[in-house]
């Protein structure tokens, strides 16, 4: 066997385990991700009843296809800028400020009223039973997410 031959079947072997990991850490991947989607659906479920969760899902999607549409006819028109950006960015940042305080006063108007209470759906301590607080977009970083 001379070199040439050698040094192929060595190159050959490195590839096979090089391959055999890459499967293994993207099985690995796959599964992971599928869990992250079954917990993600859970939430959406257990958080169906809720009126801030509700309103932010809309509020959110709303607002993206607004800006998705106001920023493509602005590129189309030769308008959209940095400075464009930067503006509605803060916009949106206000709209979450305020979103944060609208959804602590429906969440305490919801739960001295009877209704259905946000942090009855994201869980409670059994040993307290006490709520642990819900804060700011459902969306975005709040209430589980």
């Amino acid at each position: 066997m001379d070199r040439l031959e050698h040094e192929a079947l060595a190159a050959e072997a490195r590839a096979k385990e090089l391959a055999s990991k890459a499967s293994k850490e993207f099985s690995k991947e796959e599964k992971n991700a599928k869990a992250k989607a079954k917990k993600a659906a859970s939430r959406i479920e257990a958080n169906s009843d809720n009126p801030v969760f509700i309103g932010n899902a809309v509020a959110v999607v709303a607002i993206s296809a607004g800006l998705g549409f106001g920023a493509y006819r602005k590129y189309a028109a030769g308008e959209l800028s940095w400075k464009v950006v930067g503006a509605w960015s803060g916009v949106v940042g206000l709209f979450a400020v305020g979103d944060y305080y609208l959804s602590q006063y429906v969440d305490v108007a919801c739960c001295h009223s009877g209704g259905p209470c946000a942090n009855d759906m994201i869980g409670t301590s059994s040993r307290t039973n006490t709520h642990r607080r819900s804060k700011g977009l459902i969306i975005l970083g709040g209430h589980g997410f």
